[in-house]
């Protein structure tokens, strides 16, 4: 009875010293897990590549990194670049059907190898991506949610539209049928090759792709399962070309920045141009789309081949819609812009957290509305009350007009998911009623007077800015 006693307070004093020992923290396993990451610069690029950069992690030993295979392949000349300096490297492996890379480096890193996480995450896990997006400096970390649920939702080919599985096909690089993490979250590009860790900084996926769907991005990265099999994978000098495609999320040259400007609390960034024919894809109210393309004033075809510039935030996918080239400029309340000699359309964004789309609306509610005139909702374009989709965003999109009738427009757009929030309004006071009138009772030969010709191409360009607020989204998950 001593002995077992004795031995129960053994156990429980061993127990106290292990409770009183400093335990890392999951801050702590991420910046140590981040110090082992790498950017991955490929130079001498076949075809029209030209210079490519990704990420990578340090892996088995100082001398190793993984990364895509899309960021090195057809390249001649590759090298790893930490806050220490650059360091060569060769193609040692590759995993062609799982898009992995191994790359030998010509002297250590002074960084501790990351490690394969023992199992797969499953729906709701949260986990971090990190690596060099979008060129950053220095390597950056951000939290995704995964969200398959189920084997199928696990393989790439589940994942794309059938264009986009053609291309792929085609290519050779990835498999359809490799197993994958779905996320709610935004793969950027330059996290190809990236790591993605649990909270203990555990390897769960590596960064590989993603598509365009419409104003926004779907990404996926593959499973860390592959990593077993890179080491007896095929010789680096035997790697076959492979050509690019649209789906790799490598970032261009390293010296080369994507244009980035603060809209709130958070930035944006300058992401890509698209036709309204290729936007469509991801809009949420194609009902009102179409309504509002109604009273456009474009031909049909010449609407669906309208230009836009998508402006993303970086966190959760956000996608600002507006006509092409418009630059967005930060200002106290947001970004703003404005357009027409006069400065008679404006165009106002706010991106920034918020808990739920009315805190939204309120921090977004000043707008650019003129004080001298009245504004009242304009119903058939006004959603009574924000909307939810599926995936628990929020959107509500409201119009205005100004009273007297015919002075002035405005049209919003506020969406919102857990805490982040984007906002984006457009406002007219330049408009004539007195002139349109005039130059529509002239029929076609109201073409021939420069005023009309002037007005009415005016009146286009204002269509637009309101059919990008509309097309403004956040990508479904």
């Amino acid at each position: 009875m001593f002995a077992l006693k004795t031995s129960a307070r053994v156990l429980r004093a061993i127990i106290l010293a292990l409770a009183l020992l400093p335990m890392p923290t999951r801050g702590q396993d991420i910046q140590q897990a981040l110090s082992s990451v790498v950017l991955v610069v490929a130079r001498e690029c076949a075809s029209a590549q030209g210079a490519k950069a990704g990420s990578g992690f340090v892996w088995r030993d100082q001398t190793t990194v993984v990364t895509a295979f899309h960021v090195v392949t057809n390249c001649q000349s590759l090298s790893v670049r930490t806050s220490a300096g650059s360091v060569p490297a060769q193609l040692d492996r590759v995993l062609v059907d799982a898009d992995l890379a191994m790359l030998r480096l010509a002297s250590p890193l002074p960084a501790a190898p990351l490690n394969a996480a023992p199992s797969s995450p499953i729906a709701g896990d949260e986990v971090v991506v990190l690596g060099f997006p979008l060129n950053v400096p220095t390597p950056d970390s951000r939290f995704l949610r995964i969200v398959h649920a189920t084997p199928n939702a696990r393989r790439l080919r589940s994942l794309l539209p059938a264009d986009a599985a053609g291309e792929i096909e085609r290519a050779g690089i990835p498999s359809l049928d490799i197993e994958i993490l779905r996320i709610d979250g935004n793969i950027l590009p330059g996290h190809s090759g990236g790591p993605i860790v649990n909270r203990v900084g555990q390897v769960v996926g590596i960064g590989s792709g993603g598509l365009q769907s419409g104003a926004v991005g779907v990404g996926w990265a593959v499973s860390s399962r592959y990593l077993n099999g890179l080491p007896s994978g095929l010789a680096g000098r035997d790697a076959p070309a492979i050509a690019a495609t649209r789906f790799g999320f490598r970032a261009p040259a390293p010296d080369q920045r994507f244009p980035q400007v603060t809209c709130g609390d958070l930035s944006v960034y300058r992401s890509h141009t698209a036709t309204l024919a290729q936007l469509v894809a991801s809009n949420d109210d194609p009902a009102g789309l179409n309504y509002l393309a109604q009273f456009a004033g474009y031909a049909p075809d010449e609407l669906q081949q309208l230009r836009f510039t998508v402006y993303v935030e970086p966190g959760s996918g956000l996608s600002l819609v507006v006509p092409e080239n418009t630059i967005l400029f930060p200002d106290p309340q947001g970004c703003s812009a404005s357009f027409v000699p006069n400065g008679g359309i404006f165009l106002r964004v706010m991106v920034g957290r918020a808990p739920n789309n009315q805190t939204a609306y309120q921090r977004f509610s000043p707008g650019f509305q003129p004080r001298h005139l009245q504004w009242v909702p304009y119903t058939p374009f006004s959603y009574t009350a924000p909307r939810t989709r599926p995936d628990g965003t929020e959107v509500y999109r409201h119009a205005g007009v100004s009273a007297p009738m015919g002075l002035g427009e405005s049209f919003r757009t506020v969406i919102h998911r857990r805490e982040t929030f984007g906002a984006i309004e457009v406002n007219n006071y330049a408009l004539n009623p007195t002139l349109e009138f005039q130059c529509r009772n002239l029929g076609p030969a109201m073409m021939q007077v420069p005023n009309c010709t002037s007005y009415f191409q005016f009146k286009r360009f204002w269509a637009a800015m309101v059919l990008g607020a509309h097309l403004t989204t956040m990508p479904p998950i």
